[in-house]
């Protein structure tokens, strides 16, 4: 007889439970790509753009437009 658990965990299809698929990652930011993506945040004109930006955040991505390129300045 195993343990009593309160919670569920169910199995995937070789047996074994399943690790959560949406991990989130905490990308660094320089200041200036944070500043960026900050201002991207603000000009955004739809709460799909907001979305996205925050899906590529989450995911551990520099969201397109705001990386941090040396040949700017």
């Amino acid at each position: 007889m195993g343990i009593k658990s309160r919670t569920f965990e169910a199995p995937s299809a070789n047996g074994i439970a399943a690790a959560a698929p949406n991990k989130n990652y905490r990308v660094k930011l320089t200041d200036k790509e944070r500043k960026k993506v900050e201002e991207m945040i603000r000009k955004a004109k739809t709460l799909e753009e907001i979305i996205r930006l925050e899906k590529e955040l989450n995911e551990g991505k520099v969201p397109a437009g705001a990386h941090d390129d040396a040949m700017e300045e």
